[in-house]
């Protein structure tokens, strides 16, 4: 009777930390990428595919364009500004990329497998400043500001897309059902930092409330329809086609309206 009280413990104690590690954002397959706020602010990821990785420092006169709708702050004061979790999705949809998460408010089994993964990666850092890609301006009262420059969509998006997603070759369609213009293109340019090709983005007046993900069910539990259901939050049908639809959940994360 002892021995089947302690090994009840036993499987009680592995599950627990079994789900613990692997709960979390991140799929352990596709690109981990998390925000931290410092200052300076930085954006870390890796591939697991390739353990290769990359690290984003950004200078803190750079005015990032934040979610909600509420303008444009300097990289260096977005951490006093809002929520860390605004202020990382801030980051991560100036930059079009996606992201797991700000590094202090990861699931612990986010942070287990980032520490474990992260010491067997080969890390490289890049200063957005001294490799040209901020264009710095000084404002009417002689304030330095910094902007991307034209040169990050050109190579910006290399930095983070997963292998296997581009492996998959998965073409997407992005409709937006909102009055909103532009959300399917901002929602596009991260889509495709990640590996998947946009094929379509276009709008439709039949608004969704929550987003969508329309699929074959064929395509349903692969990495790429996986990763847009986490990072868009939606529910999911069956279509034909690969398709997704941005609703007024999505509406108010990015431009704050109702």
């Amino acid at each position: 009777m002892k021995w089947a009280f302690l090994i009840l413990i036993f499987l009680f104690t592995l599950y627990s930390l079994l789900s613990t590690l692997y709960s979390g954002e991140w799929d352990g397959r596709s690109r981990f990428t998390v925000v931290d706020l410092g200052p300076p602010v930085t954006v870390s990821s890796f591939d697991p595919a390739t353990h290769k990785g990359i690290r984003l420092v950004l200078p803190n006169e750079l005015e990032v364009v934040t979610s909600q709708g509420r303008g444009k702050l300097p990289a260096g004061s977005l951490v006093a500004a809002g929520s860390r979790s605004w202020a990382a999705e801030s980051v991560a949809s100036y930059l079009g990329i996606f992201h797991q998460g700000e590094v202090s408010q990861l699931q612990w089994g986010d942070k287990l497998r980032w520490w474990w993964a992260s010491r067997q990666t080969e890390w490289r850092s890049v200063d957005l400043n001294q490799a040209g890609l901020v264009r710095l301006r000084r404002t009417a009262d002689g304030e330095q500001v910094g902007e991307l420059a034209p040169k990050w969509e050109q190579v910006g998006p290399e930095w983070f897309t997963s292998l296997v997603i581009a492996q998959a070759r998965l073409a997407v369609r992005v409709i937006n059902t909102t009055p909103v213009a532009g959300l399917a293109a901002t929602a596009a340019r991260e889509i495709e930092s990640s590996g998947m090709q946009v094929v379509e983005v276009s709008n439709s007046p039949d608004e969704v409330d929550a987003c969508q993900i329309a699929s074959p069910p064929s395509l349903r539990k692969s990495v790429g329809v996986q990763l847009l259901l986490r990072q868009f939050h939606c529910d999911w049908k069956e279509r034909d086609q690969l398709t997704l639809y941005l609703g007024s959940q999505y509406r108010r994360q990015i431009s704050g309206e109702d």
